[in-house]
Formats: structure tokens, sequence, C-alpha cells
């Protein structure tokens, strides 16, 4: 009893000891390279190294250990071995170290990171004429952040290594790559500028699990000597897996992305506009790849298809617009929105749909240098008409051409009470489409009504004066197609006659609901359905439109809004109520009962009675052993 008295009484008593200090070194501004390294080799691991001289030449230091380098100064590096680095960061031995705040002019490499772990660069201005700024080697978890990179062979050199996060730096003007990642899994670039570098911004090879997040790409690449196979450009993939390039900007580069031989290839939501070449470019084998929600404007061609072995594309919910056609081009054809190369072979599970592609200057869709026999296209927006296969409906040239096969987007008009009409999109299935992204619609009548409107959600409601109706219809333009449309009673409203509807709650007091209803003119009544919402209960309440203008008025509601009415929110605020009423349930004792066991304080308060009763009871035993005795007899 008394050695467990013991050891708790030495456990409480270390935890409330502090670890030694670490101590600082200060390098004065009169150290040399030999002297600087002596101070480096003398530390303790995780001491920290204070640099208070403007600037020091001939630097080549080896870090063998845990350090923490700073410069309170704004210290300036320079480094005259063409085959070494400044920094060299060696070995797990040095695991942990930290550089930040210096600025390092390297004639070889700047900071090497070589087979060591959890290493932070950071706050540094960095160059190095004969190498890269930072070279990572076989090392994990390496940290670049909020760094300039620039003028250096290559700002970021990351190979065959894991878990490397280059965050909120300037990479730019290097003589080759920005980044290049190589051999390596688990590369993060997030929130970068990646500018003015002579062959890419970002080159990713060999490699799984690279994301290129919330990047600024521009400028990257010799814009002068662009071609199709070129490999400059703003992000070039090569036989990689799992990349990631999301909400990013990438533009004014030679090519904006090449895809070669890669697979679960990603590219969302980004804007990839001004390119000289291609705005993306596929080749070789492409297999699971998704292109969406991006703009993609101004670009030599939007898309250049020229895989060899594609599985799995999906192209989709993307504005392709305003592909520029160079006259002088002779290496490839330039102007299209998609244009199919010359080593394009028809793709596996292939879907290009739900894009907004028009306005280019050649070709919407161009498969003029494919030995493909049959290019088939899904349903797209290229503007208010399209019949078919190769319709030459444009001013002056064809919009697509040679064995192009797909299927339009049609705009309807209706009445949808007194002087308003709603436009909304419908392939040629009878299906609407929602998931467009944004079109500017221009409406005009004979009446001399104009007026330029945004098609959102593939739907829009427009005012036009009795007056104003003309002949019947409307002329509507988008981008460079025109096409007039009638809003007269043939137009067929879905949503007449019978209708029903159905509501859904759920536990965020978020309610969706939606309307279908086919009929023959007559009147139409709907009933609503309730479901149960996550939490709770939930109704639904819609009803399908009658005929008339109020059957107008319900397609409105329910095709073009998607679902704004209908569903109560009833199972959300339910769900609520039910795990609240679980602690207003409680006693205030209870409550309170709750809110202590969970305290660290109370167990602590607990720990130190227990140790004091263990403490009284060996020091007072013999004592107590005799009472207890005593009551027996």
């Amino acid at each position: 009893m008394i050695f467990s008295v013991f050891i708790i009484g030495m456990s409480l008593f270390a935890t409330t000891i502090e670890p030694a200090s670490a101590a600082t070194i200060n390098v004065t501004s009169t150290m040399n390279n030999s002297e600087i390294q002596s101070a480096l080799d003398n530390a303790a691991s995780g001491d920290t190294v204070n640099f208070l001289g403007k600037l020091y030449e001939n630097i080549q230091l080896t870090i063998n250990k845990t350090l923490n380098i700073v410069t309170s100064a704004r210290t300036i590096l320079s480094g005259s071995n063409l085959k070494s680095a400044v920094f060299s960061i060696n070995g797990p031995q040095s695991s942990g170290t930290k550089i930040s705040g210096f600025t390092i002019n390297a004639s070889g490499t700047g900071i090497l990171v070589n087979n060591t772990s959890n290493i932070i660069i950071s706050r540094c201005n960095i160059s190095a004429a004969n190498g890269p700024a930072v070279n990572v080697n076989s090392s994990s978890n390496t940290r670049i952040e909020n760094s300039t990179l620039t003028n250096s062979t290559t700002g970021i050199t990351v190979s065959n290594s894991k878990n490397t996060k280059i965050t909120g730096s300037t990479v730019k003007n290097n003589k080759g790559n920005g980044i290049d990642v190589e051999n390596s899994v688990n590369t993060t670039i997030n929130k970068d500028k990646i500018t003015g570098n002579a062959e890419r911004g970002i080159k990713i090879y060999n490699s799984i699990n690279t994301t290129v997040n919330g990047s600024i790409i521009k400028s990257n690449g010799n814009n002068s000597t662009i071609n199709l196979h070129s490999t400059g450009g703003g992000i070039y993939v090569q036989s990689s897996k799992n990349v990631k390039i999301t909400h990013s900007s990438i533009t004014h580069n030679s090519h904006g992305i090449i895809g070669v031989d890669s697979s679960n290839l990603t590219i969302n939501n980004n804007t990839i506009d001004d390119n000289r070449g291609d705005g993306i470019i596929l080749r070789g084998y492409a297999i699971n790849i998704t292109i969406d929600t991006n703009e993609i404007k101004r670009n030599s061609n939007g898309l250049e298809l020229d895989y060899s072995n594609g599985t799995n594309i999906n192209i989709k919910h993307n504005t392709i617009t305003e592909s520029i056609l160079y006259s002088n081009s002779s290496t490839e054809e330039t102007g299209s929105g998609i244009n199919y190369g010359t080593d394009y072979i028809n793709g596996v599970s292939e879907t290009i749909e739900h894009n907004v592609i028009m306005n280019n200057q050649k070709r919407n869709i161009n498969g003029h240098d494919t030995s493909a026999t049959l290019l088939p296209v899904g349903i797209n927006w290229y503007g208010v008409t399209w019949s078919g296969n190769e319709p030459g409906y444009s001013v002056g040239q064809d919009l697509f051409c040679c064995k192009v096969l797909g299927t339009p987007i049609n705009l309807v008009l209706y009445n949808s009470g007194g002087n308003t009409y709603t436009a909304y999109l419908m392939d040629v299935y009878g299906n609407y489409i929602t998931d467009l992204p944004d079109i500017s619609v221009t409406f005009s009548t004979a009446g001399g009504f104009s007026k330029t409107l945004t098609l959102h959600n593939g739907h829009v409601s427009v005012q036009i004066g009795i007056t104003q109706l003309g002949n019947g219809m409307v002329l509507v333009t988008s981008g460079d197609e025109t096409a007039y449309v009638s809003f007269d009673a043939e137009v067929t409203n879905p949503n007449s006659g019978n209708g029903n509807g159905n509501g859904n709650g759920n536990g965020n007091n978020n309610g969706n609901g939606n309307n279908n209803g086919n009929g023959n003119g007559g009147s139409g009544n709907g009933n609503g359905a309730g479901t149960n919402g996550a939490g709770g209960n939930s109704g639904g309440s819609s009803g399908g439109a009658s005929s008339g203008s109020a059957a107008s008025v319900g397609l409105a509601t329910a095709a073009a809004d998607a679902g704004s009415s209908g569903g109560s929110s009833q199972g959300g605020s339910n769900g609520q109520q039910s795990s609240q009423s679980k602690d207003n349930s409680k006693t205030a004792q209870e409550l309170f009962i709750d809110k202590t066991v969970k305290s660290p304080e109370f167990w602590g308060i607990i720990g130190i009675i227990v140790l004091l009763v263990l403490i009284f009871g060996a020091y007072y035993r013999k004592d107590l052993m005799a009472m207890i005795q005593k009551s027996k007899k």
C-alpha cells in the first residue's frame, strides 16, 4: 500500500513540473559559415537558433537535429556552392525542424529536405540559380507556407514523398516548372499563386492523390511555340491517379490543363479562360475522367479530346464559349468548343451533356480531323435552335461538322398568368433541364419589346405587355443563334389536368416538393403526401395545377422552381424539438450531475481525496488495525 501511495504521489508531482525551456542561440553578425555550423552542431534538439545579422555570405549549413531556425533581422543568406544547398535538412533525427523569415539567394539549391519528416518552411523568399528553390525528397509531412519561390530552375520539387502541403505561397518566374510533383503520394497545393513559369505552372507525374485547390495559375508556358502536342501550360498531368483540380483560376497559359495517360482525373468548378492553346486536353488513355461545372472561355479550343483509349468520360454542366479561331494555325484546328483530335477513338461510357456550348468562332463541335465514324454528343444547349446532325445554322459557317450526332435542348414559352410569360428548357423526351449553367437570353417582339434576361436553373419569367405581342411570336436570341418561339394555345403545358404532389421534410428544416401532372385540359386536382423527415414528422403539402392560366402558374412553381413549394419543414423542427425535449425533461439535479461528472476538475478532486485517504490509511495503519480488532471483540 505504501509503495502504491508513493507511485501515485510521484506521478502527481511529475505532472506539476514543466519541461525545461529550450535554449535560444544567437548567431551574431560577425560569425562565418564554419562558426554558424558549429553553433548548430552544439545546439540541443529543440533549441531556437536566431540570426541577428542582416547578410551572411557563402552559407552552406547542415541540420541534423530538431531546430527552430529564425531571424529577427530579415536576414539574407547567400550561397555560392553550385552543388549544395544553403540549408540541408537531413535524416530522421532532424524531424520537426522549422525555418522561417529568411531571404535565401542560392547558387545551387535553396533548401533541401531529405529523408526526414514534419519540416515546416514558412515566410521565406527563396531563389536558386542552378537548382530548385525547395527540394523535398523522400520525406513526409513537409509544409511550405506563405513563402515566395522565384527565379530558380524549379520553384518546388517534390519527389518520392508523401503528405506534402504547399499553402499560401507564390511560385513565379522560374526557368522550368513552378511546382514539380513526381512519384509522390498525397500532395496538396492549396491557395497558391503560380505565375510566369517558363514551362508549366504545375507538373504532376506518376503520382497518386494530388490536389490543386483555390489557386491562381497564370501565364505559364511559352505561348509563341504553342501547338496541340506541346506539354507546356498551366497544369500538366501524366501517368497519375486521383488528381483533383478544383476552384482554381487557370488563365493566360500556353494550354490550360493537359491530361495524358491518367485515371480518376477530376476537374471541377474552375475558371479556364484566355489560354493561348486549348482549355483542356485529354490524350493517351483517359479513364474515369470528370470535367464538371467549369467556365471554359476564349481558348484556342475549349476541350480537345484526343485520347485513343477513353473509359467513363463525364463532361457535364460546363460553359464552353468564345473559342478563338487563329487563321495562322497550321498545326491544329482551332476555334471550336469541343474539338476531336486525330488520335481520338470513341470512348466507352462517354457522356457529354447539359453543357452550354455556343459562341465559338469556328464550330461548337468539330470532328473534322478524327477518323471516328460517329461522335455521339448528348443533350446540350447550343443556342436557341439546332435540328440535329450538321444543321448548318450559323452566320456564314457551320457550327457542327463531320459525324457529329447530338440532341438539342428546346426552349418553350407559355403564359404563366396575366402578361407574364415563362421560358423553360426541355429536352426532346419531355424532361425539364434544370442543371445547366446560367444562359443569357434576349426576348424580342414585333411590338417593340426587347429584354435580356438570364435563364437560371433552366427557367426565367418575362413580362410582355398585351399590346407588344405582335404576331404571337417571340424572337429569342441566345449567343449567335436566333429563332422565333410561339406561345400560342398549341404549346402544351405539362402540368394541366390532373396533378399530384408530394412533400418531404427533413431534420434540417428544409422542405422539398414537386408537382407532376398530365391531363387533357380539364379541371385538375392534386394531393400531397408527406413522409417522415430525419428526426421527426413532416407533412407534404402541394397540389396539382388546374387547367388554363392556373395550370401555367403551377408549372412555374413546380418545374421552374425545382421543388421550392411542397414539403413542410415540420420534420426538421420536430426533430430538433425531440432532441431538446430530452434535455428539458431532466431535473435541475440531473443536469447538474451530468455537467459535473463530465468535468476534469471533478475527477481531479476525487483523485486527491483518494490519495489523502491512502496516505492517512498508511500512516495510521496500526491504530486502524487495533480499532478493528477491538470492534470485533
